[in-house]
């Protein structure tokens, strides 16, 4: 908790909603890291479980969202999601606990005047 409060004391700041396709678009536009947390065994599997991890977004197009996965197995690696599946699998992951529908925008604090 020491780490949040400090976070915050220093100029922090933390934004509540449903993630969209519109947070991935403008994360990638403006050229700053994205992570999602997502479970991708939803997308891969007949009979899925929860796989929960984060994926690094690279990419987005009109029918695609690219990113990297780290598992270790056939299914990680580059990979690409339509935007539907990559919502799926980023709100299926909401399962799991409520906060765990996460994507992680990493933005510089701007200098005050």
């Amino acid at each position: 908790m020491s780490h949040f409060i400090g976070f915050i004391e220093n100029g922090g700041k933390i934004t509540s909603r449903i993630p969209c396709r519109e947070d991935v678009q403008e994360e990638i536009d403006s050229k700053r890291p994205l992570c999602a947390l997502m479970t991708t065994n939803f997308i891969y599997s007949d009979k899925p479980v929860f796989n929960f991890h984060f994926n690094v977004v690279t990419g987005i197009d009109d029918n695609y969202v690219y990113v990297t996965d780290p598992l270790w197995d056939g299914r990680g690696g580059k990979n690409k999601y339509t935007i539907t599946e990559f919502l799926y699998g980023l709100y299926a992951s909401a399962y799991g606990d409520l906060d765990n529908a996460s994507l992680i925008k990493i933005k510089p604090i701007s200098k005050q005047q």
